[in-house]
């Protein structure tokens, strides 16, 4: 597939996917993953226990924190 092409179906620019080819060191990881999928490449992520416990710590806090906002009107 052509760089061209393979950006365009991902809906990213053609220099977006030179750049992740060429290993550019600060890319939008969310892009990224646009590519692969258009690619039928898929990405697992092994979360050892003790990251997952805090994630789900902090996602918790985020929506209490959503709530809260919620109604007082913000």
């Amino acid at each position: 597939m052509r760089q061209d092409d393979l950006a365009g179906a991902a809906g990213v620019s053609r220099q977006f996917a030179v750049d992740v080819e060429k290993g550019k060191p600060t890319i939008q990881l969310g892009r990224v993953l646009l590519l692969l999928q258009e690619l039928g490449i898929s990405l697992s992520v092994d979360i050892p226990d003790e990251a997952s416990k805090t994630l789900s710590m902090l996602k918790a806090r985020r929506q209490a924190k959503r709530e809260t906002s919620e109604d007082s009107g913000a």
